[in-house]
C-alpha cells in the first residue's frame, strides 16, 4: 500500500515546466547552427504560447453569476446604483461604540 502512495502525484500545477534539453551532440555544431536552432525554438515556442490564448474557452456559469449579469444590463440597475450611493453619503455610518437606542 506504501508503494502505491510514494509515486503519487497530488498536484501538476505545483510544477515547473522545463524546457527541452539540446539535441544530441549540439555542443559541437557551429555557432551560427546553435543560433539557427535557439530562433527556430524561440519561434515555435512563441507560436505555441500564441495558439493557446487564441483558444476559445467555454465555461458554464452558475445561477448567481447569470443573474448578475441579466440584472446589470437592466436599466432599473442604473438608478438602483444612483440611489444607493445617493443614500450612502446622506446617511452618516454608526461607529463601533455607538448604537440607535434613544435611551
Amino acid at each position: 500500500m506504501l508503494e502505491l502512495w510514494e509515486n503519487a502525484r497530488w498536484s501538476t500545477s505545483s510544477r515547473k515546466k522545463r524546457r527541452n534539453k539540446p539535441p544530441p551532440g549540439y555542443e559541437d555544431w557551429s555557432d551560427e547552427d546553435k543560433q539557427y536552432y535557439q530562433d527556430v525554438s524561440t519561434a515555435l515556442r512563441q507560436w505555441k504560447a500564441s495558439q493557446v490564448q487564441c483558444q476559445l474557452r467555454r465555461f458554464t456559469i452558475g445561477f448567481w453569476k447569470h443573474l448578475k449579469y441579466q440584472l446589470k444590463g437592466h436599466p432599473m440597475h442604473a438608478e438602483e446604483m444612483k440611489d444607493y450611493k445617493k443614500t450612502l453619503e446622506t446617511f452618516v455610518v454608526l461607529k463601533e461604540d455607538q448604537s440607535l437606542d434613544i435611551d
